[in-house]
């Protein structure tokens, strides 16, 4: 095999990382590529065979709406939201893709910090769940806002569609972020005579999957902007390196290039009907499920699980929203669960921890970890359990989650965002990570059997002061997203996948 197998020998030049140690004799060409096919259902990318493919290229992407009332991206997910899958192709085969990448890219975000999604999240991307401190010491307001608590900074003015291309706004997606194998290093275009092109899935055009809208305000026809879509490529040139790189990639076994691409799979907790109380009316119970998640005989760097709702009613602000979507965030909230819950990943027959993880704070450090980072969001979008209220009886959202405590216990101010309570983000972003790689980022071998996600949560008999609406009489449908090892080998302008 080739002497690159190391997945630390990729050459410094389509390094994505430690670029200060790039050489200064560089050449920067960037061009403006149109799609060759496009329609409101895909759009397709064809790269010119030049230069090194800069990660940091963007796809740009638009949407007009039918009328001219207020709607707006999932304020965690940005322009993300239009996407549905993602894939890049070389020779007509698949390399590397992301299926439902908006839950991808929600989860990926998390990372970012409130100044960041202010600075270059907003005006790039369209995210807008940005929090600040409400309170002022010597204020003598005695509202929510002077109590300590967090609010959306933007309130009433989020980026807005309109129903005319010139007042529409435009955001982009770098593809590093787009495609998995970008992420980790950068295309050699020059060394690949197959065409290399980036295909794009469009979600439908649904309220709360593609945009949300402002309270009150109902569903409208959204519309892809095919004329603004493009990319902005930036090729790279180093004209003292790149010779030598086209000689090693033809040479014996050619070059590997290593990544992590993803792999979803969808799953279902079904309800239980009020007449298949497990307890009764005071007794509380356990609901216990397995999760195969097929991903035997590869590599695994992570896995994560995202957990939606599946029921339709009134949410905190007093508007229907259903399938686990709320006004804000549409569907790419992840439900925490009212009574706790506690999880295990079995792999290869053994348990991954020695103990269930139940504690929310190691919960956190867990999944941070699995992130690559700390995740920046509040308590209440994590756990339910460290507020004031927590165990009363005050009423329920429309999504399963058990609402309780009054107004003044959530660290989530209740003023409004486009007309939305803003405690409609409670218990909203509980998506779970595990972190399989070792201290070296090397990813876990799985064997043929398939990963078991093993999840538990208590169930308390019916209780009418809550209304009925108890977490174990609402479905529950799970996304799991597994990082798995992949090599991209070049080998005399052809590329190809490779068993690692």
């Amino acid at each position: 095999m080739s002497a690159t197998r190391n997945p630390n020998a990729i050459p410094r030049v389509l390094q994505t990382y430690n670029v200060d140690a790039a050489p200064i004799n560089q050449r920067l060409e960037t061009e403006i590529l149109y799609p060759v096919t496009k329609s409101q259902s895909s759009c397709r990318f064809v790269f010119r065979p030049t230069g090194i493919l800069d990660s940091n290229s963007k796809l740009q992407m638009s949407l007009l709406m039918s009328d001219g009332n207020e709607h707006f991206l999932p304020v965690s997910t940005g322009v993300a939201s239009l996407v549905k899958n993602a894939y890049l192709e070389i020779g007509g085969k698949r390399i590397s893709s992301v299926r439902d990448y908006g839950f991808w890219k929600t989860w990926k975000n998390l990372q970012f910090t409130n100044d960041y999604k202010l600075d270059i999240g907003l005006p790039r991307e369209g995210l807008c769940d940005v929090l600040e401190g409400t309170w002022a010491a010597g204020s003598t307001d005695t509202s929510l806002t002077a109590k300590g608590q967090l609010k959306n900074v933007f309130d009433n003015v989020p980026p807005q569609f309109r129903p005319t291309n010139a007042n529409t706004p435009r955001f982009m997606l770098t593809l590093g972020d787009l495609i998995p194998c970008l992420k980790n290093f950068r295309l050699p275009l020059f060394a690949i005579s197959q065409e290399v092109a980036l295909i794009v899935e469009w979600q439908p055009d649904t309220k709360n999957i593609r945009y949300c809208s402002a309270n009150g305000v109902g569903a409208a026809t959204s519309t892809i902007v095919e004329a603004d879509l493009l990319i902005v490529a930036d090729y790279l040139f180093y004209p003292n390196l790149m010779e030598q790189l086209a000689m090693e990639m033809s040479a014996g076994d050619g070059m590997d290039q290593y990544f992590y691409d993803v792999l979803v799979s969808h799953h279902h907790e079904p309800a239980l009907a009020v007449a298949d109380d497990p307890g009764n009316t005071t007794q509380s119970s356990v609901r216990n499920f397995s999760h195969q998640i097929q991903v035997g005989g590869q590599r695994v760097r992570s896995i994560v699980a995202q957990f939606s709702k599946g029921t339709t009613g009134a949410g905190v602000g007093g508007v229907s929203v259903s399938n686990g979507a709320n006004e804000t965030m549409g569907v790419y909230v992840s439900n925490t669960f009212q009574n706790g819950d506690t999880y295990n990943l079995h792999i290869n027959n053994v348990p991954f921890y020695s103990l269930d993880i139940e504690n929310e704070s190691l919960s956190y450090t867990e999944t941070s970890k699995a992130l690559g980072s700390h995740m920046n969001i509040c308590n209440n979008q994590w756990t339910m359990k460290n507020i004031k209220g927590y165990g009363s009886a005050n009423g329920v959202d429309g999504k399963g989650n058990i609402i309780v405590g009054t107004n003044a216990d959530y660290s989530l101010s209740a003023d409004t965002f486009c007309g939305a309570n803003g405690q409609e983000v409670v218990a909203s972003k509980r998506w779970l990570g595990v972190k399989l790689s070792n201290i070296r980022g090397e990813a876990m071998p799985v064997s043929n059997l398939p990963i078991l996600f093993k999840h538990n949560y208590a169930v308390q008999g019916g209780n009418a002061a809550q209304g009925g609406n108890l977490e174990w009489q609402q479905p529950t449908n799970l996304r799991f997203f597994a990082e798995v090892s992949r090599v991209l080998n070049i080998r005399g302008g052809v590329a190809q996948l490779i068993n690692v």
